[in-house]
C-alpha cells in the first residue's frame, strides 16, 4: 500500500504530516511528500485528517497480481 496525494486538492496545511506518526509524509518546501514510503504502516489517519480529502491510500502497481 502506498500513500497517494492530490496536489490539485492539496492545501499543504500539514494536517496529515502532523497526525503521521511514523514520518512519512514531510512538508517540503511548501509541499506534502510522501518522502519516506517505506515507513508508512497505512494506518489511514492522514487520510482522515485532511481537510480536502487530498490524499488516498492505494495497492502500489504490481503488489499482490503476481508479477
Amino acid at each position: 500500500m502506498t500513500v497517494r496525494i492530490d496536489y490539485e486538492k492539496c492545501i499543504a496545511c500539514g494536517s496529515c504530516v502532523d497526525s503521521c506518526t511514523t514520518g512519512s509524509l514531510e512538508l517540503i518546501d511548501g509541499v506534502v511528500t510522501s518522502a519516506h514510503p517505506e515507513l508508512c504502516e497505512s494506518c489511514g489517519v492522514c487520510t482522515i485528517v485532511c481537510p480536502k480529502e487530498a490524499i488516498v491510500i492505494v495497492q502500489e502497481s504490481g503488489v499482490g497480481q503476481g508479477k
